[in-house]
């Protein structure tokens, strides 16, 4: 048996499920611009402003990707 990939994982009893991204970015302006993209093009858009908050999702969270804003203070 071969490998899942990500598009198998997202294909449960013939519904396909929203892959989410979450955004750790310290500017709201980008975060939401961003926010708005990811969901207008299908995706379930996660949002964290620090380090710290982006953590705590992913206590609860498992997203498929995560955007990562190298400049953040801290």
């Amino acid at each position: 048996m071969g490998a899942w990939r990500g598009a198998d994982w997202a294909r449960i009893k013939g519904r396909v499920m929203k892959q989410t991204v979450m955004v750790v970015e310290d500017d709201g302006d980008i975060r939401q611009l961003l926010s708005y993209n990811l969901s207008k093009e299908g995706y379930r858009a996660l949002m964290a402003a620090s380090a710290e908050e982006a953590f705590g999702h992913l206590s609860a969270e498992r997203p498929d990707l995560i955007l990562l804003d190298l400049m953040m203070p801290g």
